[in-house]
């Protein structure tokens, strides 16, 4: 999986009996919708005034690793005149991953959810599910990158006017450690934390965790960053499990 690189992240089940087709055939194809190929009836284009400076679309390389049957992947690169974008679908982890700007990646999920005869849609991660993908990174060793962490807070749609709506909790990499104890979770000492010193009340209703970012890889709003191959799998687990 490639890192320092923001991908959306989206769901996409697909049934069992849906065979895809030669990659060759796919990838021909999904040029051609980008296209807008007229002879195949497609009626949307990607063309260089909705891309940006990226150019004219040169090539696609559509590869699939089906060596463990349990995580077959395909990944896609675009390759743009000046630009380079990546698509990943996970299919045993019903997961898409899109690095491309809005009209490409809107493009793309449209091809392919006629392709795999499925519906695609935004995967934003629960707090729960962030927090458990923190926790389970930090005792596989994220405490070894040495980073800072920093949590931020959401507190809800209902706040009128100008009222605060998030804020960053920034955490030394030095103390870090300190909120990770044998038995405990990172995520209770935390509010306990915050409860006695901040007054704020992390388990409130209205209080939600909405994005994490540590050593290993940054997660929340439905985009993933990647800082760390390592931390690939426990993030694809973590967030792969929310929609099972």
């Amino acid at each position: 999986m490639d890192i320092n690189k923001t991908f959306t992240v989206h769901c996409m089940r697909v049934a069992s009996s849906v065979t895809a087709p030669d990659p060759s055939i796919l990838s021909q194809r999904l040029r051609d919708y980008l296209a807008g190929d007229t002879v195949r009836g497609v009626e949307v284009s990607v063309d260089e005034s909705t891309v940006g400076d990226s150019g004219t679309l040169n090539a696609i390389d559509w590869q699939v690793d089906e060596e463990d049957a349990e995580d077959i992947r395909h990944r896609v690169e675009l390759a743009y005149e000046k630009s380079t974008f990546l698509v990943f679908v996970l299919l045993s982890r019903s997961l898409l991953l899109l690095y491309a700007p809005a009209p490409i990646r809107n493009a793309v999920v449209r091809f392919l959810a006629q392709t795999f005869d499925t519906r695609i849609s935004p995967l934003i991660p629960n707090p729960a599910t962030l927090i458990s993908v923190f926790e389970t990174w930090l005792g596989d060793g994220g405490l070894s990158t040495k980073k800072d962490v920093i949590i931020a807070l959401g507190f809800g749609d209902k706040i009128p006017g100008e009222g605060l709506r998030s804020i960053d909790i920034a955490i030394p990499a030095e103390d870090v450690g300190g909120f990770v104890g044998e038995g405990e979770n990172f995520s209770d000492n935390l509010a306990a934390y915050m409860d006695k010193h901040l007054a704020l009340n992390m388990k409130h209703a209205g209080v939600r965790i909405v994005k994490i970012a540590c050593g290993g890889f940054v997660l929340g709003g439905g985009k993933m960053k990647l800082l760390d191959e390592a931390a690939s799998a426990v993030v694809l687990n973590g967030i792969s499990l929310e929609h099972i």
